[in-house]
């Protein structure tokens, strides 16, 4: 009776413990998992996070509209034209691949979601169009009149006014 007092203690200790750590594991299935509680049959892996709280950003929601030229650190450009009545058309390049996404766009926040009414690539010469609607989600890190920073789960943007 006293020893399994003892584990049911270790184990509700462990618990509070455990909310605050992320763990990565392969099922039977050979499916990689994530959670804060892994199976003790499994040789779970802790997963480390840095993270960090944003200062948040203020736009100027009549300063947004323009065109803009978009770097990422991976040197892909791309070309955004902002619209005030919530259009938009997002032009990248990637070598000699290529794609235009149109749509539109909502502010809240500090936070951009663009969802696609077409996009037309061009990937190894083959050129495709979709109008299947697609969510882009960016986050502003930085705003001023001629430049901005947005992130999203790609990365990070630079962006200059044009």
């Amino acid at each position: 009776m006293r020893s399994s007092l003892v584990i049911l203690m270790l184990l509700v200790s462990g618990m509070g413990y455990a909310e605050n750590k992320i763990y990565t594991w392969v099922d039977a299935n050979g499916v990689t998992q994530y959670g804060d509680r892994p199976p003790l049959s499994s040789k779970a892996k802790e997963v480390k996070v840095d993270g960090y709280q944003a200062t948040p950003v203020s736009i100027d929601v009549d300063k947004l509209p323009g065109q803009w030229t978009l770097a990422a650190s991976s040197g892909e450009m791309q070309n955004w034209e902002i619209l005030k009545d919530g259009q938009v058309q997002i032009d990248s390049r990637d070598n000699d691949d290529r794609m235009i996404i149109t749509g539109k766009w909502v502010l809240e926040g500090s936070v951009m979601t663009i969802e696609s009414t077409s996009i037309q690539q061009r990937i190894n010469g083959l050129t495709t169009v979709s109008t299947d609607p697609i969510q882009y989600v960016y986050k502003f890190i930085e705003f001023e009149d001629d430049r901005f920073r947005v992130s999203n789960n790609s990365g990070t943007l630079r962006a200059t006014r044009k």
